[in-house]
């Protein structure tokens, strides 16, 4: 959103609605249009512009804490339930399939990742800004579908196909070659436990196999729509325009 020019304002003899509306269209509004692999999403308000008006205000954690209780986490709720806003794209046919037909909902099989993204406390609210900088490490797969992914799962062929169908020395031999690239794929850091050699050597054994590359659409959850915008100014200003009340500065008099 293109920032105004800082309107005059905000005297000692009296701050007005004119004077507000300067201040607060100094907000910003950011967010992340395209994640590369691993990056982890963002959007965030930003106040560290607003003209304070002269008023001793230091912190702006009220209205922004106000404004992600009251409009942003009911617009990412929506955006579930709308299952996108613009429309998410469909789900693949071998994704439907999986699901034995179901088609949808997108993005909510369980309804993990869309509580995740409606808590508070995902975000890290500042005296001057309200941004969300990454997702719980139980829903970590949400920045992959919050702006889309792609990846190179080049390392099969039919020649790997061959090797592994007729097993032996050459098959084990394949996997074990895989074991390290997929336990850094699964987050495996040091010695692979017990524990874990069952879906690592799983994972070896679909790399063997994979050929190509997979493409993941966005399907962006965590953003705010035109009209939010609004809705965060009115909040803000409403606030601004209490605090100059508060301090016998405010007057209706443009």
């Amino acid at each position: 959103m293109p920032q105004l020019p800082r309107i005059s304002g905000g005297s000692r003899d009296g701050i007005n609605p004119v004077d507000i509306a300067g201040a607060v269209a100094m907000l910003r509004f950011d967010t992340i249009k395209s994640i590369k692999w691993g990056v982890r999403p963002s959007v965030g308000i930003i106040a560290k512009d607003v003209n304070r008006l002269a008023m001793d205000i230091r912190s702006f954690r009220a209205p922004l804490a106000k404004i992600v209780r009251e409009v942003m986490i009911p617009s990412i709720r929506t955006n579930f339930s709308e299952q996108g806003r613009p429309k998410w794209a469909p789900l693949a046919a071998s994704t439907v399939a999986a699901r034995n037909g179901a088609s949808g909902p997108i993005l909510n099989r369980t309804g993990l990742l869309a509580r995740r993204a409606r808590q508070f406390n995902i975000w890290d609210i500042g005296p001057t800004s309200a941004t969300i900088r990454k997702l719980p490490n139980d829903v970590f797969y949400g920045v992959y579908h919050q702006a889309g992914a792609s990846r190179d799962t080049s390392g099969g062929s039919p020649a790997n196909a061959a090797i592994l169908a007729k097993k032996g020395p050459q098959a084990k031999k394949l996997i074990n070659k895989m074991i390290p690239r997929a336990a850094k794929e699964l987050g495996i850091v040091g010695p692979i436990k017990t524990s874990d050699q069952k879906r690592v050597l799983s994972r070896a054994l679909g790399m063997a196999l994979d050929t190509g590359t997979w493409t993941l659409p966005a399907r962006p959850f965590i953003m705010y729509q035109d009209s939010d915008i609004i809705k965060m100014e009115v909040i803000f200003g409403a606030w601004m325009e209490d605090r100059a009340r508060r301090v016998g500065r405010f007057t209706d008099r443009a």
